[in-house]
């Protein structure tokens, strides 16, 4: 594995842990200690690629808005916009009513 690959990786972990230890013990609990021991990474690396619990928490919120707007249908730039709307919401409401596959990100 490149550096690069290793670098995206671990950040993938992080994200993941991020996400899995928010949903079992709370937002309280996410520190970035704890976050790297669910990661099964070094303390420091979590500090090395975000800084802060809120930058980790900006990338975990980014990547899940990046997952769901790409499940979203495209839209067409010369379509009215109650019909874009109401594509998007279609969209959504499909999601929901199929158990929610489209609206989640896994962790």
């Amino acid at each position: 594995m490149t550096q690069p690959e290793r670098t995206e990786a671990s950040r993938n972990a992080l994200i993941g842990a991020t996400l899995k230890v928010i949903a079992d013990e709370g937002y309280g609990a996410a520190s970035l200690i704890r976050i790297s021991e669910v990661a099964g990474v070094s303390r420091g690396l979590a500090n090395y690629h975000f800084g802060t619990k809120r930058k980790l928490i900006e990338a975990v919120i980014k990547q899940i808005t990046g997952a769901y707007h790409a499940t979203l249908p495209s839209v067409d730039d010369g379509a009215p916009g109650y019909d874009c709307i109401e594509m998007l919401f279609t969209s959504y409401l499909d999601g929901l009513a199929a158990g929610g596959a489209s609206t989640r990100q896994p962790v």
